[in-house]
């Protein structure tokens, strides 16, 4: 996405969360690419965020692991939940066996995802990873600068459907997987396989580096038009299918509902998948969950 303007002596401001770029008029400039650069010429604030900024993800993880309570302490929320708290407060859980293997806990719970303590939060966000509205807002505003910095790192920004690892700061989450789900426009059919593979891309991830906990928001509902009903409908299936087929690290899968998207959706197609009980260790239905 390129633009170019005639004339000498006026500029162009624009704003990737919060880092004001400013462009001269008169030069074919790309406004992803020369905010990437802005952000990653950007001196750092403090000797510690430099040391954080490049930390290797496995030194983060060690990092992480090694002294929690320590870490809280530089949290960007004053409130935030632990697994056994958001178990707690379950809208519906189950555990979903595996052959051979300890069953995962499938939760749905009622919070946001940049206030909850695990492994990787997922970020529904834009093909630029440089921040937007909504839970990509609230991911970014918590992490701090240093994340929206990292994301500069990916030259090519992420594809629909694909997903990217970042570190995740001062996120309760250790890890942020930034995924980029489909954009439903009006009168359009809603695109199921790529929204599917929004959560099969990020469970990937969260496999290949031994995480035992994740958070997903509602990926490309709210503002990117996706129904709930339908995202319901395929996303339950595309997880639990997963659990049974490929997981392997996991140990708790977290969707969560921010107070502005409704749960009633996900709860009733929970319900029919589950008839027998909202919380407790039953059988995955395996002849509804199939790949989407």
């Amino acid at each position: 996405m390129s633009f170019n303007i005639n004339g000498s002596t006026s500029e162009i401001k624009t704003s990737y969360t919060g880092f004001e770029v400013k462009y001269k008029t008169g030069e074919k400039l790309s406004y992803f690419e020369k905010a990437q650069k802005t952000l990653l010429e950007m001196p750092f604030a403090t000797a510690k965020d430099k040391l954080e900024f490049e930390l290797p993800l496995k030194k983060w993880k060690e990092h992480c692991d090694a002294d929690r309570k320590l870490r809280r302490e530089s949290y960007g929320v004053s409130k935030f939940s632990d697994l056994e708290k958001a178990k707690s407060e379950a809208l519906r859980s189950v555990n979903i066996p595996r052959e051979g293997k300890a069953s995962v806990n499938l939760i749905l719970w009622r919070g946001p995802v940049n206030e909850i303590e695990v492994d990787a939060a997922v970020n529904s966000a834009n093909e630029t990873l440089l921040g937007g509205g909504g839970t990509d807002f609230r991911i970014h505003s918590t992490a701090g600068p240093l994340l929206v910095r990292e994301c500069a790192t990916f030259k090519d920004g992420c594809q629909v459907g694909d997903a990217k690892l970042t570190k995740g700061y001062a996120l309760p989450a250790s890890f942020v997987i930034h995924t980029v789900g489909p954009l439903l426009l009006e009168n359009e059919k809603p695109d199921c396989s790529l929204l599917a593979k929004c959560y099969i891309s990020s469970l990937d991830i969260c496999e290949k580096n031994e995480f035992k906990s994740v958070v997903f928001p509602c990926v490309s509902c709210g503002f990117y038009g996706f129904p709930l009903p339908i995202s319901a409908s395929v996303v339950l299936p595309s997880v639990i299918n997963y659990i049974e087929k490929h997981a392997h690290s996991l140990e708790t899968i977290v969707l969560a509902f921010h107070k502005d998207i409704s749960p009633e959706a996900y709860i009733a197609e929970f319900d029919k998948l589950f008839p027998s009980s909202t919380s407790s260790s039953i059988p995955a239905p395996s002849d509804k969950s199939g790949t989407v």
